[in-house]
């Protein structure tokens, strides 16, 4: 369905936005830990949101595969940046 797609696709787009504004805002803000959470809980909104992407059929298995490699590698560097604050 033409609107499926459109509706979640924009909210991919913009839950991607919300990751890169709460990681550029904790590269320069000092207090880092709410920020990341913040970015954290988006990369887990945009986990489910290619999911079902993908479960309605509007994004192949081999593409998924490949992004979420990529949020995978986003959310380790997220942890890492996390754990490396609490030391």
């Amino acid at each position: 369905p033409r609107g499926l797609r459109f509706v979640l696709g924009d909210r991919m787009l913009s839950t991607t936005y919300d990751v890169l504004d709460a990681l550029i805002e904790a590269r320069y803000c000092p207090a880092r830990g709410p920020l990341l959470q913040r970015a954290n809980l988006s990369l887990e909104r945009l986990r489910f949101q290619v999911r079902l992407s993908t479960d309605e059929r509007l994004m192949s298995v081999d593409q998924y595969a490949y992004v979420a490699g990529i949020i995978d590698d986003v959310g380790r560097l997220v942890g890492g940046w996390t754990k490396a604050l609490s030391e």
